[in-house]
């Protein structure tokens, strides 16, 4: 994040939150800025540190970490995965659907005979089917 925040600067642009005392174009804002990112990065190093310490003491007690039907390749535990990750896919699809949508949409003509789901991870081509049939999605 500071990355970014300082390219805003090189190009004359400070960052303000809405939500934190934070505005980059006062010394008390980046200041502010510097000590919540030390203190973020602290955290994270102690809930790292923790982790390996307890696979560790995991380990060392005889665990093996993991889902054990998955370790043992049951076909069960693995059709459950798959479904799991298949029904995430489709909710992804489904939430995001309001940005995707109306590209796929304007783009139909271009596509005659091909998917949806095709469409919807396929670049947009840039020609023109008639006077004003071009696709003007990202």
């Amino acid at each position: 994040m500071l990355e970014v925040i300082e390219r805003l600067e090189a190009k004359g642009a400070f960052f303000r939150s809405l939500h934190d005392p934070i505005d980059t174009a006062s010394p008390q804002g980046k200041f502010t800025l510097q000590v919540l990112g030390a203190a973020a990065e602290f955290e994270r190093a102690l809930i790292r540190e923790r982790t390996k310490a307890g696979l560790a003491s995991a380990r060392a007690k005889g665990r093996v970490g993991g889902n054990p039907g998955l370790r043992t390749r049951d076909p069960a535990a693995l059709r459950k995965v798959r479904l799991a990750r298949q029904d995430g896919y489709m909710e992804r699809l489904n939430e995001t659907a309001q940005d995707w949508v109306p590209h796929v949409r304007r783009c139909a003509p271009i596509w005659l005979g091909k998917t949806s789901c095709g469409l919807s991870m396929a670049p947009c081509p840039q020609i023109a089917i008639g006077p004003k049939a071009a696709c003007s999605a990202p």
